[in-house]
């Protein structure tokens, strides 16, 4: 899925990011590791937060009209865990 800040990608195990505007860093998040998730609008945009910990989480911004995507994302990362 392209978002706003780069490439997120799902293999059945591992959800990362690959950066492609400079701004956003490279992550990775093992399915198993996932605590949590948060999907924020914020003007026009939405945050996606993957908690990995109860504290610590990475975050991606993605296009409203892409919330469909990331929520069936969510749905089938969560199917894993």
């Amino acid at each position: 899925m392209s978002t706003d800040e780069g490439l997120l990608s799902w293999d059945g195990r591992v959800l990362e990011l690959f950066p492609t505007n400079g701004k956003a860093t490279h992550w990775r998040v093992h399915a198993a590791t996932v605590v949590r998730w948060e999907l924020e609008q914020r003007r026009g945009v939405s945050l996606l937060k993957v908690y990995d910990h109860e504290r610590h989480y990475e975050n991606v911004l993605v296009a409203d009209a892409q919330r469909p995507l990331v929520e069936a994302l969510m749905a089938e990362v969560d199917a894993v865990r």
